[in-house]
């Protein structure tokens, strides 16, 4: 399984790294699933299928079927994936916020404003 996910990945033009941003899995889960095939959990696995509808899962774990699903709708697949992407943006922009409001409370603590 984790020969396919990094050949997936690769498909995407994406680096791991990149991968594990946009599913939020920050943490190198992903790179070391992929180099030493250690496990993944099911949220990791529900964060991949959420953010790469397209990916078919059967084919991730098994290695059966195609790599990618048939799109039924190619318009609709593309407003979903935009949405999910809008979110994903949008809770990053809120971390953003509360980490500025936390470092700007700490630095009125330490005196420097």
């Amino acid at each position: 399984m984790n020969n396919r996910l990094k050949f997936f990945i690769e498909t995407q033009h994406l680096s791991i790294r990149q991968f594990e941003d946009i599913i939020g899995s920050s943490d190198g889960k992903i790179a070391k699933f992929i180099a030493k095939n250690t496990n993944l959990k099911s949220d990791t696995l529900q964060k991949i299928m959420e953010f790469f509808p397209q990916l078919n899962i059967v084919w991730l774990l098994t290695g059966e079927e195609e790599m990618l699903k048939i799109a039924n709708d190619s318009e609709e697949q593309t407003s979903n994936t935009l949405c999910k992407e809008c979110a994903l943006l949008k809770t990053k922009d809120e971390l953003i916020e509360t980490q500025r409001k936390l470092i700007q409370s700490l630095e009125i603590q330490m005196g420097i404003k």
